[in-house]
């Protein structure tokens, strides 16, 4: 739908500014489930702009592409 491309286009935008998100905040900014906050950074993840991180404790983060 055309809402999802706004809030990817969106969240994307907070990703630049802020380099890195939990998975949570994203589902909480945008009123989504996790798994669709998830979905969502797969999206970005697919066409390289952004590397989902999944640490052995504590959230998923998402971070643009090539942020250490």
């Amino acid at each position: 739908s055309k809402d999802s491309i706004t809030d990817l286009d969106t969240l994307y935008r907070i990703l630049q500014e802020k380099k890195q998100l939990k998975i949570s905040n994203i589902s909480k900014l945008f009123k989504v489930n996790k798994e669709t906050a998830l979905e969502w950074c797969k999206i970005l993840e697919s066409v390289n702009l952004a590397v989902i991180d999944y640490p052995g404790m504590g959230e998923t983060i998402v971070k643009m592409e090539g942020k250490k």
